[in-house]
């Protein structure tokens, strides 16, 4: 039973994602990246005082969003995402990426300047990897 929220299915998400690419294009990515950010501030409020990145996977993967979640230093791997299989080709965990700089960001209060997704499962690979990249000082 779901508690303050709804059951939004990967096939839903998929044509809500292809209406936003259709009318916006690659702007889209930034919205989807937006929600992304969004996911992650609710996932960091449920979390508490002091958060960290065990945690963070387990919500990420209560919420559907992958089937597991590891953060390595500023290497994050990602089996089964939502996402992954939506796009025919380049990174396609949009959201991902907005959840994953959010919580890094959260958790260890260092700004973070982008996240990179350098393998994706819609590419072939076995797991989707994204790289954490903080501003040169």
């Amino acid at each position: 039973m779901l508690q303050d929220g709804v059951l939004l299915k990967k096939d839903e998400f998929r044509k809500i994602r292809d209406m936003y690419t259709t009318i916006m294009s690659v702007a889209a990515y930034g919205l989807l990246f937006r929600q992304g950010e969004i996911i992650a501030q609710e996932i960091l409020r449920e979390l508490g005082e002091n958060p960290d990145f065990e945690e963070a996977a387990r919500k990420i993967v209560e919420r559907g969003w992958a089937k597991e979640v590891k953060f390595e230093d500023r290497r994050v791997e990602v089996v089964g995402s939502l996402e992954a299989g939506i796009s025919p080709s380049g990174p396609a965990c949009h959201v991902m990426r907005g959840i994953i700089r959010e919580l890094y960001e959260g958790i260890t209060g260092m700004l973070v300047s982008d996240v990179v997704e350098v393998e994706c499962a819609a590419n072939g690979h076995d797991k989707c990897v994204f790289e954490v990249e903080l501003p040169e000082v």
